[in-house]
């Protein structure tokens, strides 16, 4: 603006704007695409109210920046009152859209100007607070159904019609939802017709019952799934956990997944959920082994696992291209630093691990194999509720199956398994295997170096002779 009409000391307007005054800056306006605008984006003892506003009345063109392609629009901290002045930055063109935070019925009535104002939205997230009622949902579900070509949807509430609108969509590549109970219900298989999902590759259910992810799976035999994210709530029990499971071999094509995280908050179950919750077995993952493709796997179920070295055998065979693994918690488990060692041969690119065993034994190594085993793409790993006995024969162990380990976790999960005192005595050893393995590292180089420095000299000898 020029001069005389923005006071940079106290950061407001000095006069109202006039429309000689917009000739400079409409010079500029059209040619930004992008804008961010936060609570950090302007000074706390600004009245945005008033700037906006006056910025709308004396406004001489239909969209102040007429060009624009992405907007974002988050405030929190300030004033409820803020939101409503994106209004003012819409434009034909805003291909993506980030608003929030959507506190009220008044924030909603936006998303019928946002509908009118751009038509061709192709990426749009809408932080919400919680919906209060059946009406401030369908306000949400209507902008959606306007939506025609949208590749990514990130927002909290669907109703019915909005949800079968989307699910037809064959632009639609990325779907996220919150929480549940308002969808729920609407997606029930008797209610919803068979969703296509056709061009669906990325899935997140941010708080989704068992029965409605049971119900999305069914309805994308022929998505080309890649990555499913699911938060269950409430967890479910062992029978609803293989049901889920069950329902992906079954119905989601193999060759498609390569991300997939299940997990679940326990803290939400009622305090008689897990006497009679057996935890998983090898006979229940099998399922999952449907999918060879995957390379991230995180599975959390709320009574964990029950596997030996054998069954990580048969999980390492099955999943050779994972790159990142998360089991959770073994209570009391089977595994031990043998299960590494299959790990090591079958999945070598594994860059992290999540994996409790029982590391009190050091196993030897299989001397029938004409080469030692080595990977060395493992870097982190988190020992859940692991136990060992010597923590340098431990260290000296990971360095001879993982080189490049340099990241040891201990986040002791079930600590009704140890007193305070023995979950204290276990985490401080296992930071001892951590400080350890930097130097066993070097050891180990400096013996294959002379190793190899022996080796040569004996051929050497052997030539000359």
């Amino acid at each position: 603006m020029p001069t005389g009409v923005w006071s940079k000391i106290n950061r407001s307007l000095r006069r109202p704007i006039l429309r000689t005054d917009w000739e400079r800056p409409l010079f500029y306006t059209h040619r930004v695409r992008r804008i961010s605008c936060t609570d950090i984006s302007f000074p706390p003892a600004l009245n945005l109210s008033e700037v906006f506003e006056m910025l709308r009345l004396s406004l001489p063109t239909q969209h102040l920046l007429p060009n624009l392609r992405s907007l974002t629009w988050l405030f929190n901290k300030t004033s409820d009152s803020s939101l409503p002045h994106a209004l003012l930055l819409f434009s034909p063109r805003i291909t993506q859209i980030v608003l929030g935070h959507f506190k009220s019925r008044t924030h909603l009535t936006l998303l019928s100007a946002l509908g009118g104002k751009c038509p061709v939205l192709t990426d749009v997230r809408l932080i919400q607070a919680e919906i209060q009622d059946a009406s401030e949902s369908q306000t949400v579900s209507s902008f959606v159904r306007e939506l025609k070509c949208v590749h990514a949807l990130d927002l909290n509430y669907l109703n019915e019609t909005a949800l079968e609108h989307i699910s037809r969509l064959p632009t639609l590549r990325v779907l996220k939802l919150g929480t549940p109970h308002i969808f729920d219900t609407a997606i029930s298989a008797s209610m919803l017709p068979v969703p296509k999902f056709i061009a669906l590759q990325y899935l997140e259910l941010k708080s989704a019952s068992s029965q409605c992810m049971i119900t999305f799976v069914r309805n994308m035999t022929h998505s080309p799934l890649a990555s499913l994210l699911i938060n269950l709530s409430p967890p479910p029990d062992f029978a609803l956990t293989v049901d889920i499971y069950v329902a992906l071999e079954k119905y989601l094509p193999p060759t498609s997944l390569t991300l997939l995280s299940m997990t679940s908050n326990p803290a939400s179950t009622s305090p008689g959920f897990w006497i009679d919750q057996p935890p998983l077995q090898i006979d229940e993952i099998c399922h999952l082994f449907h999918f060879p493709n995957l390379t991230s796997v995180t599975l959390g179920p709320p009574a964990g696992f029950d596997l030996d070295d054998e069954d990580i055998l048969a999980l390492s065979e099955a999943w050779p291209r994972i790159v990142d693994l998360s089991l959770g918690s073994c209570h009391l488990p089977r595994t031990t630093l043998r299960s590494l060692v299959f790990l090591a041969q079958h999945c070598l690119f594994l860059n992290r691990l999540e994996l409790s065993l029982d590391a009190s034994i050091i196993p030897e190594m299989d001397q029938s194999l004409p080469k030692r085993i080595r990977q060395f793409s493992l870097v982190e790993w988190e020992i859940a509720d692991s136990v060992l006995a010597s923590s340098l024969l431990v260290a000296r162990f990971l360095s001879g199956v993982f080189p490049s380990l340099d990241g040891i976790r201990t986040n002791m999960q079930d600590e009704e398994n140890h007193d305070d005192g023995a979950a204290g005595v276990l985490k401080s050893r296992w930071m001892e295997v951590e400080v350890a393995l930097p130097v066993c590292h070097e050891m180990r180089y400096e013996e294959r170096y002379w190793a190899q420095k022996a080796c040569y000299r004996s051929r050497s000898l052997s030539r000359e002779l």
